[in-house]
């Protein structure tokens, strides 16, 4: 917690005087983050050592007969001679909380390193970053976009790395290098698009069928992975399969003169509500699909541990924020 803080605090303010007078350094000399290792003198490094050092074994020793981390000379919640919290709820309270702030700040100040390292600054742009393996090597790919893919697959400049779902923080995103060229960036942008539309109706369906079920499937059935206890359900789920082979295979089929994922609204809702499907909505589709995607494994993950389906995992844990005072005991 206090690292984390000793990043922010020298953005803003830093200390008068000379940090090393005989070097000549003063403490506006020296960089906020990893770059202070090469600033502060080897001296003053020591000097922290040994602080840290007396600070841990000469006065808050750790005693068998006391909580962990609660020292006899460091008072209440380590403020020295400090008269509050005697109440033990009250205190029990407060050390949870500092055991949750403290493992977000572990969490958090890890973050600040890396970022740090791999920008060259404690706050730096992830932009800064041209080495990432998540962003495109843009030096494989000439030319300019083509968002609305208007031309027949083949012809003129591609660069995936500009392509409609390259957005910020990770920009173009091909970790393990499916993509080699402009049709294999086609197969795995329509399978992409496909699979959020299915997880979005996915995360619909498994909201709604917490109160709401079809005619043949028995009111005791679950809504999500349960729901396959029941052989109503696998029926049903062997019928949907059939549908979707049908969708997929003959009615929505791709057209490389279309973007992935453009069946030319096939429901008739751009013209039905004046839609217009251009690259913001896409990007709109996209973000909301892979969201999507994550939600629905996080729900059927949660559903085989606990139990409980998409719904029934919201009411618990808005009863136990309640019930733990909030987000900081949570």
């Amino acid at each position: 917690m206090l690292a984390c803080i000793g990043y922010i605090v020298p953005e803003y303010a830093k200390w008068p005087g000379f940090l090393a007078p005989k070097e000549g350094i003063l403490f506006t000399d020296v960089p906020n983050g990893l770059k202070a290792f090469s600033t502060v003198p080897g001296l003053g490094w020591l000097q922290i050592f040994i602080f840290a050092f007396f600070i841990e074994k000469a006065l808050f020793v750790a005693d068998d007969t006391r909580p962990p981390g609660d020292f006899k000379n460091a008072g209440v919640l380590g403020v020295p001679n400090a008269s509050s919290l005697k109440d033990p709820e009250v205190k029990k309270k407060k050390l949870n909380a500092e055991l949750a702030n403290g493992r977000l700040a572990m969490l958090a100040v890890i973050g600040m390193f890396f970022q740090d390292g791999l920008t060259g600054s404690a706050w730096g742009d992830w932009a800064l970053y041209t080495a990432s393996p998540l962003r495109a090597d843009e030096t494989e790919y000439l030319g300019s976009p083509r968002p609305d893919w208007g031309k027949p697959f083949g012809e003129g400049p591609f660069d995936p790395a500009k392509q409609v779902g390259a957005l910020p923080p990770l920009g173009y995103w091909d970790p393990a290098g499916f993509t080699k060229d402009e049709e294999s960036f086609r197969q795995y942008r329509a399978a992409e698009i496909k699979h959020a539309r299915v997880a979005m109706t996915a995360l619909v369906g498994l909201t709604f069928a917490h109160d709401n079920k079809f005619g043949w499937i028995p009111e005791s059935a679950g809504a999500g992975v349960n729901a396959f206890q029941t052989p109503e359900a696998g029926q049903g789920l062997a019928v949907l399969v059939l549908i979707a082979g049908f969708f997929e295979l003959k009615l929505w089929t791709e057209d490389i003169s279309r973007a992935p994922g453009n069946f030319e609204d096939p429901a008739g809702w751009t013209l039905s509500f004046n839609i217009n499907y251009d690259e913001e909505l896409r990007n709109k589709e996209l973000n909301n699909g892979r969201f999507a995607m994550i939600a629905v494994i996080g729900s059927l993950v949660a559903e085989q541990a606990t139990g409980l389906d998409a719904v029934e995992q919201i009411n618990y844990t808005i009863s136990r924020w309640g019930t733990m005072g909030g987000f900081e005991n949570f």
